[in-house]
């Protein structure tokens, strides 16, 4: 099946989509250039091909949306149509010099291929359902959902500059050692995975005046002390999830109270809300926690009742001015910062149903994950700042699998480490 996403434009919309592209390409002198902006911009070779550049600039941009409007697009390949590509890339450069009027209507385009896209997941994901056992198997005309571009990513794990693949040597320190340590700690850092674990050890660094990590027992809790950045560290592990025994609730309000530190962040990975405009490896910054297990059912329906949480302001300010930072996804491209509202319950969701769901509901967040509720509410409840830094490591579709996990953590460990890398990241926040 083949979908036209942008063939009901209004017309408002396609006058300052040509608007847009015609300020973009005056941007750019020659011919050549044009054509390499689409080119670079992951057009394929046929659709260029297809397009007279020798017209003037105001007949190009009227040919190009149209073309743009009217272009068919298998449903499971819709992130290659031309025009989220060129959008997509133009955003992801940063070098044109764009009005706010430019990207708003840029940004409003892949806010309709995305809603666009869910749609879509439902429908097929309905229609699936709707068919026999025996209708479905084997029929190449059954419509699938969409398959992010991600799931062709070929690369060798082990050829990665970021890949953890073990833990830096430790030393293990007793007890009454502890108390002089206790004063000197800044940062806690929470996972919840070994995978985590591993890409955020991977930039830890032997203690002040020691030359091995630092391994502390305490109670049900194991600690890696180390310097990370430009701080002293405390790096542990909970559980999946919020309320299990040894779960992040229960690990981050005893982390806090032994070691009382500045800030604690939780690190590790997520499911993002949508291929459209988002990518795999692409580090989501949590502005808020939306706690959705709780909720109301009743006949007229779900309401949720779940908390809203803000992070520490000044954490977030903090990640919101990050300039300069960069990681290599496999395939050279840079991972990018994403800011905003991030789901969190026990579920690990992986139902596309479900999940466009969540997101109809919460159209504000831009992913989720399973122990940002229990961070914020143990955080909360003690006094210390925190934020949830996390990356995408699949989509929640039906198609979850574990491929890029070690790429989304380690995008994760790098971001947080490049923040704390400046010394005075943290002023303004006391050590309680």
């Amino acid at each position: 099946m083949t979908t036209q996403l942008f063939s009901d434009l209004e017309i408002n919309d396609v006058l300052q989509l040509e608007s847009a592209l015609q300020n973009l390409l005056m941007q750019i002198d020659t011919i050549a250039g044009r054509r390499s902006l689409l080119q670079l911009s992951g057009i394929d070779a046929y659709f260029i091909s297809n397009l007279d550049f020798n017209l003037n600039i105001s007949e190009f941009v009227t040919i190009l949306t149209a073309k743009f409007k009217n272009y068919k697009i298998p449903n499971q390949q819709i992130y290659k149509h031309p025009m989220l590509a060129l959008i997509e890339y133009i955003i992801k450069q940063q070098k044109y010099n764009l009005a706010d009027e430019d990207i708003k209507i840029f940004t409003k385009i892949l806010q309709i291929a995305e809603s666009k896209m869910e749609n879509l997941m439902l429908n097929n994901q309905e229609e699936n359902l709707a068919l026999p056992t025996s209708a479905t198997k084997g029929n190449e005309n059954v419509p699938d959902s969409f398959i992010p571009p991600e799931d062709g990513y070929k690369y060798q794990i082990e050829q990665q500059a970021w890949y953890a693949p073990g833990f830096p040597e430790t030393e293990e320190i007793l007890e009454e050692e502890l108390q002089a340590l206790k004063q000197e700690i800044d940062v806690v850092l929470i996972t919840a995975t070994d995978v985590e674990l591993k890409a955020v050890a991977r930039h830890l660094k032997p203690y002040p005046k020691r030359t091995k990590i630092l391994l502390v027992y305490s109670g049900p809790e194991t600690y890696y002390l180390g310097k990370f950045g430009a701080f002293n560290t405390v790096l542990t592990k909970c559980r999946m999830g919020a309320i299990n025994e040894g779960s992040v609730i229960l690990a981050t309000e005893q982390a806090q109270r032994f070691w009382s530190p500045k800030a604690i962040i939780m690190v590790g990975i997520a499911f993002g809300k949508s291929p459209a405009n988002q990518r795999i490896g692409d580090v989501l910054v949590a502005s808020q926690i939306i706690s959705y297990e709780q909720q109301r059912i009743g006949e007229g329906g779900i309401i949720y009742r779940g908390s809203i949480s803000p992070s520490n302001t000044t954490l977030l300010n903090r990640f919101e001015n990050v300039q300069n930072w960069k990681f290599d996804r496999p395939d050279r491209s840079y991972s990018k910062i994403i800011i905003g509202p991030i789901l969190s319950g026990e579920k690990l969701i992986d139902d596309p149903v479900f999940k466009a769901s969540l997101f109809k509901q919460f159209p504000q967040a831009v992913g989720g994950e399973m122990e940002g509720a229990g961070l914020c509410a143990a955080s909360g409840r003690v006094g210390t700042a925190w934020i949830l830094i996390k990356s995408i490591c699949d989509w929640g579709d039906g198609k979850k699998h574990k491929k890029h996990q070690p790429l989304a953590a380690a995008a994760a460990a790098d971001l947080v480490h490049y923040v704390l890398s400046q010394k005075t990241v943290l002023n303004g926040i006391k050590k309680l």
